[in-house]
């Protein structure tokens, strides 16, 4: 599957490079990708129930923050990035390509069998 798709390709070869920091094969991909203007932000929404919310709160036995939600509100860590080659050429948004991945590996399982959640 990662030869033969461009988004598992991409991902593989992002791990690869992270992994190694310096490739010792040829990419899958045919490129050596690395994320640009990589951000993580915190998405809070709220459901469409009645009464949904979203809360961010500090517990004040342990200081950690607590983040929740009820009747489908909820929150979200997200990283957004743009995959580009060697020479800064994008090659795709990173959450896009995950989601492709995922989708062609979930694909490919089930089409060997393998039962998925």
């Amino acid at each position: 599957l990662i030869d033969t798709n461009r988004s598992t390709a991409l991902i593989h070869d992002l791990w690869n490079v992270d992994k190694h920091a310096k490739l010792n094969s040829p990419p899958r991909s045919g490129h050596v990708p690395k994320l640009y203007g990589l951000r993580r932000s915190l998405r809070l929404s709220t459901g469409t129930q009645a009464g949904s919310n979203v809360f961010m709160t500090t517990d004040p036995h342990t200081g950690k923050l607590v983040i929740g939600g009820s009747g489908g509100g909820g929150a979200k860590l997200t990283l957004t990035a743009t995959i580009v080659d060697e020479s800064g050429k994008p090659l795709g948004d990173f959450g896009a390509t995950c989601a492709e991945a995922i989708a062609a590996w979930e694909t490919e399982l089930r089409n060997a069998g393998v039962p998925l959640p």
